[in-house]
């Protein structure tokens, strides 16, 4: 079994991973489907990631979670904005999201950083608004890279 320390180091890679990920979908949408379809996928990181961030600096300012004998999990907040993008950009990409980022829960839980109370109420939180950011910015990128002859809508 690997050492605490080892899962330790994965556990902080881990969001790294993601960010990483991310920026290179990014650039591989700047690449293939245009600038304006790019700045819309950069700006969805962008977002997801001040949401979470936004939830943790509201948590500090007016200790929410402490109020209910719980701890908002800045990590789950994040990993969970940057696998919502990862997987609203990339099909391929989805599953591989999915199972590591319940590894990474279960790897949060066996390492005790977070009780289930805490990763779950911090997501029923975050879930909402990243969510509605991941259609609205899908929207917009379907509409900014189909060419208007090819629209339905038009």
């Amino acid at each position: 079994m690997l050492s605490y320390v080892t899962l330790d180091r994965i556990a902080d890679a881990y969001n790294p991973i993601l960010a990483a990920a991310w920026l290179l979908l990014v650039c591989r949408t700047f690449l293939i489907r245009g600038w304006r379809a790019g700045l819309i996928q950069t700006g969805l990181g962008i977002g997801t990631l001040l949401i979470a961030y936004g939830l943790m600096w509201l948590d500090n300012a007016f200790g929410f979670w402490p109020a209910l004998g719980l701890d908002f999990s800045t990590h789950t907040a994040v990993a969970f904005a940057l696998g919502a993008t990862i997987f609203a950009m990339s099909r391929p990409c989805r599953l591989a999201v999915a199972v590591s980022f319940a590894a990474y829960v279960l790897l949060v839980l066996y390492q005790q950083y977070h009780s289930i109370g805490d990763i779950v109420s911090t997501l029923l939180v975050l879930a909402g608004p990243v969510c509605a950011l991941v259609y609205a910015s899908q929207a917009a990128v379907d509409n900014s890279s189909t060419p208007k002859l090819l629209r339905a809508s038009d």
